[in-house]
C-alpha cells in the first residue's frame, strides 16, 4: 500500500505500566536499553513509519515531565503528544483514545515494552484493519 493510500493514522504507545512484575523503582519503559529508555525505541519506530500521522505516548502520570523533557531535549519527539495513563492497560488505552484528534481514521495501540516491531508489521496491521475494520 503507498503512503497516499493510507488512512490517517494515530499510534497509541502505551508505556504507562508499573512494572510490578519486574520490579523496581523506576518503571519498565523508562529504564535502559542500550543508552535510551525502553519506550524510545518503540517511539523511534512509530516516528519513522510513515503510515503513523500521530504519535500518543502514554506514560505514568508521576514521569510525565520527565518524558516531556527527554523529548523536548531531542529533535524527533515535537509531534508527540505526552498523556498521563491510569492504572489499568485497558483505562491507559482510554486516556490515549481520548488524546486522538477527530481527524483519525484508525488507531493502532502498541506496548512500549515491545519495542522492536517492525515498519512492515505496521504497515501490515494498518492494510488489514483498514480492510476489515480491526486488525
Amino acid at each position: 500500500m503507498a503512503a497516499a493510500d493510507h488512512p490517517r493514522t494515530a499510534t497509541i504507545l502505551l508505556a504507562a505500566g508499573a512494572s510490578r512484575r519486574l520490579g523496581g523503582d523506576v518503571p519498565k519503559c523508562l529504564r535502559p536499553l542500550v543508552g535510551r529508555p525502553l519506550y524510545r525505541w518503540a517511539l523511534d519506530r512509530c516516528l519513522a513509519c510513515e503510515g503513523v500521522n500521530q504519535v500518543i505516548l502514554v506514560v505514568p502520570a508521576d514521569h510525565l515531565s520527565q518524558v516531556e523533557a527527554d523529548l523536548a531535549e531531542s529533535t524527533d519527539g515535537g509531534n508527540v503528544r505526552v498523556v498521563w495513563g491510569g492504572n489499568t492497560r485497558a483505562e491507559s488505552a482510554r486516556m490515549g483514545l481520548a488524546a486522538v484528534t477527530d481527524d483519525v481514521d484508525l488507531v493502532v495501540l502498541h506496548d512500549a515494552a515491545r519495542p522492536f516491531a517492525s515498519e512492515s508489521l505496521f504497515l501490515r496491521v494498518l492494510s488489514e484493519a483498514q480492510r476489515t475494520g480491526a486488525a
